[in-house]
């Protein structure tokens, strides 16, 4: 690489930059990391599972059936509330119609001027 400074009013501080030749590089060989597989430790060894017998029967309780005999029930213990009777009330009143609204204001009257004359010169 070549640096040349100049300076100058007019431009200031100038580097120019030449560079000749190829650049070059040590051949390094690529970074290639060995593979190590992981080391699990063995599956522990359970023993064998039992032999069980062959499932009972079902079982079912003796089942009678209640010594006693159901309730008698004929009527509810309480009797029926007596509510007087609803008051009568006269019919709702007739309200007449609404007014029609309308609007019956005249327009306003613009004064009108003529336009100024034209005048050549």
């Amino acid at each position: 690489r070549i640096v040349e400074y100049t300076a100058d009013d007019y431009n200031g501080f100038v580097a120019e930059v030449k560079k000749e030749g190829t650049p070059s590089y040590s051949s390094a060989p690529a970074y290639k990391p060995a593979y190590k597989a992981p080391a699990y430790p063995a599956a522990p060894a359970y023993p064998s599972a039992p032999a069980y017998p062959s499932a009972a029967p079902a079982y079912k309780p003796a089942y009678s059936a209640p010594a006693y005999s159901a309730p008698a029930y004929s009527a509810p213990a309480y009797t029926t509330p007596a509510y007087p009777a609803a008051p009568a009330y006269p019919a709702a009143p007739a309200y007449p119609a609404a007014p029609a609204y309308g609007y019956s204001t005249p327009a306003p009257a613009y004064k009108s001027y003529a336009a100024p004359a034209y005048k050549q010169y």
